[in-house]
């Protein structure tokens, strides 16, 4: 968790990379330990107050954006507001949805201006799509 923490605090935003390397995010929401569910809950709140500084987003309001056009059994739940191990959840979701959102964007841009092709892209998009939906928290 610290290494998260540095990287935060330098500045630098998670990507799937870090969220994937980092197993203990599971077996901390199985934890009990109040202490490192709010160290983890603080880190992810900055994480996501840096994307907002940084591309001009709102990660959970983005999470919930298209709720209402969903059956009521298909929508995002939204976390009681004291409840660790639920908003834990809710940040992660929201900063896996963003970073893949990101790097599709960024994959489409290289290859339209020609950095890489048609089957590279794709590649590239399906392997963020694959980690994207592994690391999405149920």
């Amino acid at each position: 968790m610290k290494e998260l923490g540095n990287k935060i605090y330098s500045g630098e935003n998670l990507s799937l990379d870090d969220i994937r390397d980092f197993e203990n995010w599971y077996s901390l929401l199985e934890s009990g330990d109040e202490i490192a569910l709010n160290e983890a809950l603080q880190l992810l709140d900055k994480d996501i107050k840096l994307r907002n500084e940084k591309f001009y987003v709102d990660c959970i309001a983005d999470l919930y954006h298209y709720d209402d056009l969903l059956p009521e059994s298909l929508r995002t739940k939204h976390p009681k507001q004291d409840d660790a191990r639920d908003l834990i959840k809710e940040r992660l979701r929201a900063i896996v949805l963003h970073e893949y959102q990101r790097l599709h964007r960024l994959s489409g841009q290289d290859f339209i201006s020609g950095k890489i092709n048609f089957e590279e892209h794709i590649k590239i998009t399906r392997a963020y799509a694959t980690d994207a939906c592994k690391l999405y928290p149920q």
